[in-house]
């Protein structure tokens, strides 16, 4: 059976801001960077803080959604998403952030460009960078 392709298509809000990026050829999914272009932001214990990633992602289907799941390494620290796991869905074409949440012991800092998490779908298809506007209703940059 064929299935038909699935186009997701990538923009970055800032030009500074990192492009998601799969680690290696059998990576699940793609990893995320935080992106403070304004300096570290600090994350106290117990608090919960967006952290904006400078990009956006157009998904072409109505069916699928991309799912973003903490990166393990961040969880031993104390780091973890705010709500467990993030939805993107189709129709979400604005700036994507993920909600953190601190419940370690300490403060948590925040520089440019760690990797925040990880992105799964059931496909290992690459992210496309967008060529122009088309497909971005929502989204003007």
């Amino acid at each position: 059976m064929n299935m038909p392709r699935l186009r997701i298509e990538l923009k970055k809000i800032d030009p500074r801001a990192t492009a998601p990026k799969y680690q290696t050829a059998g990576a699940a999914g793609a990893d995320f960077y935080s992106f403070c272009p304004d300096g570290p932001i600090t994350i106290e214990p117990g608090a919960v803080a967006k952290i904006r990633t400078g990009v956006a992602l157009f998904i072409g289907s109505p069916a699928w959604a991309l799912v973003l799941m903490p990166r393990s390494g961040l969880g031993t620290k104390g780091i973890i998403l705010a709500n467990t796991l993030g939805l993107i869905d189709s129709d979400y074409q604005g700036p994507l952030m993920v909600s953190c949440w601190n419940r370690g012991s300490a403060g948590w800092c925040w520089m440019r460009w760690p990797r925040v998490d990880l992105s799964h779908s059931s496909t290992s298809r690459p992210l496309q960078a967008a060529s122009g506007p088309r497909g971005w209703p929502s989204l003007k940059a």
